[in-house]
């Protein structure tokens, strides 16, 4: 079975133009979540980063601030569950960036 694949929206360099780059999708492990994201918040560090190159890592992938609805829960998690609905700041991990795609049927 070929590995799952998703696009998300990277800032390569500052003052580029952002680019859409290809990363594999992980399921969610220990108490972690994946959420479809149905609101997402830019914020002024994530300016920085882009016109300034401020703790800028390229090709970083953009989107911290986000809010949405669980669609996937990792085996340890006990709070939050399938349908849930969440908001938070993810900035520990790129793989936890909102401005990601990752297609599913609800």
């Amino acid at each position: 079975m070929a590995s799952k694949t998703h696009k998300a929206l990277v800032t390569v360099a500052p003052r580029a133009p952002f680019e859409i780059h290809e990363y594999p999708t992980i399921q969610p492990t220990g108490d972690e979540i994946r959420i479809h994201v149905q609101w997402r918040a830019s914020t002024p560090l994530e300016l920085h980063e882009a016109d300034g190159g401020l703790l800028l890592e390229p090709p970083q992938r953009t989107g911290r601030t986000s809010a949405g609805i669980v669609v996937e829960v990792g085996p340890d998690a006990k709070r939050l569950k399938v349908g849930g609905k969440v908001l938070g700041y993810a900035h520990q991990k790129p793989s936890w960036q909102a401005h990601q795609g990752v297609r599913h049927s609800p």
